[in-house]
């Protein structure tokens, strides 16, 4: 270790300074700079969700703390410590680092031309994305390619190259080399992507009147009332509008089967529109109602298919098993988990669904909420007798996951396995679990990533990355299955309970009778 950092634990102070949202601490010879907000919630990891902040000094002669500038967004402190140079919204300018109440000295940019050279530059952000990746990519022996050679071999082809995609394309296919997971190449692309069509969705599935050339409702889609904040447009209270009614006209245009039932909706989501509706196909008793239709059904179909999965297991169980769906292992589990957890725990059995699982981080902490035993018991003379813990879990349970989980979507089953928490079912996980803990920008603002951290188990052998993990029962599904709705995975999971229930029931135990004096 270097002798100026032994025993460095022991030269740390605390600032005395408030509780806050400490934000790009730095420093010159005179003192600390960082930014800071009035905003209360201090768990927030991305800075841009904190807004304009105001950029404080603390000295270190006189340890008063003092205001900079306000409601900037970032800043850089120059190599000699004298200036400071900051942006605020879409402007940049500069300061003096030993001023205070600076309203700032906006700089004049509308005059700046730079002239770039494509191809040195694409060959400066190659040679830059080959550093990183030996630089930061966790095997430093790069698993035994030879490094420079491979920048050797594909740095002649950005000669050939076209444009910016061609370099892109290019890098993605150095880092490949690696055969790894998550490493990745984005942005910096000039592609010009066609201007998306604004479509109003109301989240039904349509169906056709052949005889009256009319589209009915067939299906309109509703979610449990903790969909995050998603309304269906055809399901709020008072619209009284159901499957089987016809929809007859949009914003007073007739409507008819003759063209594409979503070419009237063109320009409309997020407008207020006026439908009119009816249960018969005819303009008699007709009535209009005023809906705002969604830009996608996304959210809508996804909570309609979850919530079909769990009625579809409490009926196949009479109740006994629940269902917990983990679409990934951040925050849209986080969100989700604890909507399904609570109202379950005192099921016989639970089915965790990680089909399709996106990843994000370790699913430890679910797991730990799921492996919760009770070590004892409260009865109560009015109610059902309780746990101890309140939250505890004695079910039987099961995993589900397939081919599209990934990452922390991978790490979900294989620690399913390892706690033997159960069987999991479905097919073999997609096997990439390195970890990344940095997305490393390029030159001209584009990116890519470097993973830097791999799991090994505790014998010390590699596992998962371009393995996956292997069900204990494998199911396939099958695509004609799946559009009836048999989902042939989630109804294994179900009989498999059924089975370890019957054979072990997890009711509470019985107490003693009560003392008689």
């Amino acid at each position: 270790m270097l002798s100026h950092l032994k025993k460095m634990e022991r030269r740390i102070e605390a600032l005395p300074l408030p509780p806050g949202n400490f934000r790009n601490l730095a420093a010159n010879d005179s003192g600390l700079f960082y930014l800071n907000s009035e905003d209360g919630d201090y768990n927030k990891m991305d800075y841009r969700e904190l807004g304009p902040r105001t950029l404080y000094s603390y000295s270190f002669e006189s340890r008063e703390e003092k205001t900079v500038i306000e409601a900037i967004n970032e800043f850089k402190i120059s190599a000699n410590g004298r200036c400071i140079i900051y942006s605020k919204e879409k402007q940049l300018g500069i300061i003096a680092s030993n001023e205070e109440n600076n309203e700032g000295n906006d700089l004049d940019l509308s005059g700046l031309k730079m002239e770039i050279d494509p191809m040195l530059e694409w060959k400066a952000i190659f040679h830059e994305a080959w550093r990183l990746e030996r630089d930061f990519y966790y095997e430093p022996n790069m698993h035994g390619i030879d490094w420079p050679a491979m920048k050797e071999k594909y740095e002649k082809l950005i000669d050939m190259a076209t444009c910016r995609e061609d370099l892109e394309f290019i890098i993605g296919e150095l880092i490949g080399e690696l055969n790894t997971s998550h490493t990745y190449v984005y942005g910096g692309s000039s592609r010009r992507n066609p201007e998306k069509v604004n479509i109003g969705m109301l989240g039904v599935d349509w169906e056709i009147d052949e005889a009256n050339h009319l589209y009915r409702f067939k299906k309109i889609f509703r979610v449990p009332g903790w969909a995050r904040e998603t309304y269906p447009p055809l399901a709020k209270p008072g619209l009284n509008i159901l499957e089987g009614h016809y929809l007859l006209s949009v914003n007073g245009e007739h409507v008819t089967s003759d063209r594409n039932i979503y070419s009237y909706f063109i320009d409309l989501a997020g407008e207020q529109v006026k439908l009119l509706v009816n249960n018969k196909p005819s303009q008699e008793g007709a009535r209009e109602v005023i809906v705002e239709p969604l830009a996608s059904e996304r959210n809508l179909r996804y909570f309609d298919w979850l919530e079909n999965n769990r009625i579809f297991v409490d009926r196949a169980s009479n109740g006994q098993i629940g269902y917990i769906y983990m679409p990934d292992t951040y925050l849209g589990s986080a969100t989700d988990f604890p909507k399904y957890f609570y109202s379950q725990t005192k099921k016989q059995g639970i089915i965790i669904d990680g089909r399709f699982n996106g990843g994000g981080l370790d699913p430890e902490i679910f797991l730990q909420r799921l492996l919760k035993k009770p070590y004892a018991y409260w009865t109560r003379r009015y109610s059902e007798d309780q746990t101890i813990p309140f939250l505890a879990v004695n079910a039987h349970m099961a995993c589900l996951t397939n081919r599209y989980a990934g990452s922390g979507g991978d790490l979900l089953p294989y620690e399913f396995k390892l706690k033997n928490m159960g069987p999991v079912i479905g097919t073999r996980t997609w096997g990439g679990l390195v970890g990344v803990s940095m997305f490393l920008e390029l030159l001209d603002g584009s990116g890519l990533t470097a993973p830097d951290y791999r799991i090994f188990n505790k014998e010390g052998n590699w596992v998962v990355e371009n393995k996956g993990v292997q069900p204990d029962i494998v199911i396939k599904q099958n695509s004609a299955e799946l559009s009836e709705g048999k989902d042939t995975q989630l109804i294994k999971a179900v009989d498999v309970l059924l089975k370890k229930i019957e054979e072990r029931p997890g009711s509470m135990p019985e107490h003693e009778p009560f003392p008689g004096f």
